[in-house]
């Protein structure tokens, strides 16, 4: 019996080029949780299950000392919606596992899923009574022209992007602050005590 080929391992993208204006500025990607940057940790979750790590950003500068590509967005100033279309272009061809460096409780046995359940669909994410976690997700090269449509009409919300793409919604079993963002230090105060 002929074996399947193998699965695509995903291409992994940090969505790292938020301000963390609401803590007093600079980048919040580089904000200390647990005496490392939030960046770390995004990058840890992701290790596991990616052939590649890039970084969305428009600055690479402050990214250097990790030695990672860093891509910018093609439609700037549309937020995350455009870092994950930069990150799709620049994973040529190959699908990408998404994760908000603002989100450093989430650990990699959380996307296992996700990526286990993109053989299925154009994007998978997950759901729970509060709503979509679309920055913690996968999305395959399949949503590329939706995301360009959505970009050239100047939409910036990422939920938009599964009314034209063939979605599954993963139900969240665990508990809410694992999508607890990170925006103000009083924030990372509380992330740091939980995590």
């Amino acid at each position: 019996m002929i074996d399947p080929s193998p699965v695509q391992r995903p291409v992994g993208l940090v969505l790292a080029g938020g301000r963390a204006r609401r803590m007093g500025g600079g980048l919040k990607a580089l904000a200390p949780f647990q005496g490392w940057p939030m960046l770390v940790w995004a990058l840890e979750a992701l290790r596991p299950h990616c052939s590649d790590l890039i970084l969305s950003a428009n600055h690479a500068e402050p990214f250097l000392p990790f030695g990672l590509p860093v891509v910018p967005d093609v439609f700037p100033g549309r937020g995350p919606l455009g870092g994950i279309h930069a990150g799709l272009l620049a994973a040529k061809g190959a699908p990408m596992l998404v994760l908000a460096c603002d989100l450093p409780l989430i650990r990699s046995v959380h996307l296992a899923p996700l990526v286990q359940a993109g053989q299925r669909a154009d994007a998978v994410i997950y759901g729970h009574a509060m709503g979509l976690e679309p920055l913690v997700g996968w999305y395959g090269p399949g949503v590329l022209p939706e995301l360009g449509r959505l970009l050239d009409k100047g939409t910036c919300k990422v939920s938009a992007l599964f009314e034209g793409v063939r979605t599954e919604v993963l139900p969240w079993q665990g508990g809410l602050e694992v999508f607890t963002n990170a925006n103000k230090p009083e924030d990372l105060a509380r992330l740091e005590a939980m995590g």
